[in-house]
């Protein structure tokens, strides 16, 4: 789809007249191309203190050739509220009468402020583009100089500070006025970027911050070296101390827990298979108590008949109650093999 429109002319960058509150900070002439009207845009930046309310301005036409054609004589910015440093008027065109219009050139006519008051130009003034400022890069082409001086400037520095028409343009661009003795935005005095800029023993400091620094770096590396020795020490140290305490505690594991265990496990294993080692014999006493070392073996005469016999070496205790010639069980028995404990119980009923 093609562009609604085309860029005929474009002014040049940063318009000023000596004493005005305004610049001209862009500026393009432009054809619709749907109605072949030619339009000029403006773009104006406040450098004044005072709020803008409103703007008057003059268009001087000029065709393909350069010469001049009816042009506009009056066009106004109005009902504007624009602080310092604001930029303003590029969302407005004016329209030019002559459709043959191939360049421009604009003419504030006047600047009314909020607070009621007003600038107006000289008749013989001259609108022209400022210069345009120096990078300190270029002048300053060593990097590390360029450091020295941002240092002693105390302040970013992109530009080479510039006066010119009642202006100053700061080191970091803002643009103030002569009566400024530091910048509006950095704070920056005009005269401290200029002595800087001339004071040849910037170079002499330069390098020995440069010296300062080396000295300063091989320090640190010295220290971290340092810390690093000390870090290693200590950990050899931890390790020295917990190598023995692991071994301690692992030996105090496995003999106050693994290996009894084990052996209380092959004891109850022991039991277990005595226990169903049968041994045929018969308890007919009322009681049979206290007796060391022996076998016994209980056999049930009731209606729940116990086949399995049990058997056990050890202290063993037996008790029958004789209740009408009849001995109740059950029976306790209890003893002690290695480190384990233990009681059992058998039976249920009576004997006769």
């Amino acid at each position: 789809m093609e562009n609604r429109y085309t860029q005929l002319f474009k002014l040049s960058e940063r318009i000023f007249t000596a004493g005005s509150p305004v610049i001209i900070a862009a500026g393009a002439l432009l054809k619709d191309n749907q109605s072949g009207e030619v339009l000029a845009q403006l773009k104006f930046k406040n450098i004044s203190n005072k709020n803008i309310q409103a703007i008057k301005v003059a268009i001087d036409a000029f065709d393909i050739s350069g010469e001049q054609i009816e042009g506009v004589l009056e066009y106004q910015y109005l009902d504007l509220d624009e602080y310092r440093d604001a930029e303003f008027g590029h969302k407005s065109a004016i329209r030019l009468t002559e459709n043959t219009t191939r360049s421009f050139y604009p003419r504030i006519l006047g600047v009314y402020f909020r607070d009621k008051t007003s600038w107006v130009p000289k008749e013989d003034a001259k609108w022209e583009p400022i210069n345009v400022q120096q990078k300190l890069e270029e002048v300053l082409e060593d990097n590390e100089l360029k450091k020295q001086y941002e240092i002693e400037a105390g302040v970013k520095c992109t530009y080479i500070p510039l006066e010119v028409a009642g202006l100053w343009l700061c080191t970091c661009g803002a643009i103030n006025h002569v009566t400024d003795a530091s910048c509006h935005i950095c704070n920056v005095e005009l005269s401290v970027l200029e002595d800087k800029l001339k004071d040849e023993s910037l170079e002499i400091r330069k390098d020995s911050r440069l010296e300062n620094e080396n000295q300063e770096t091989r320090r640190l590396i010295e220290q971290a070296e340092n810390d690093r020795q000390k870090r290693k020490k200590k950990q050899k140290r931890i390790i020295a101390i917990m190598i023995p305490a692991i071994i301690l505690a692992v030996l105090t594991l496995l003999f106050t827990v693994v290996i009894p265990r084990v052996r209380n496990e092959k004891t109850i294993d022991l039991i277990e298979s005595q226990i169903t080692k049968p041994l045929i014999d018969t308890v007919k006493n009322d009681v049979f108590t206290d007796y060391d070392l022996v076998d016994v073996t209980i056999e049930y005469k009731s209606k729940s008949l116990q086949e399995n016999a049990f058997t056990f070496t050890g202290v063993v205790t037996c008790t029958f109650k004789e209740v009408e010639q009849k001995a109740y069980i059950p029976f306790s028995v209890t003893g002690t093999v290695g480190n384990t404990e233990f009681n059992c119980t058998f039976g249920e009923g009576y004997v006769e």
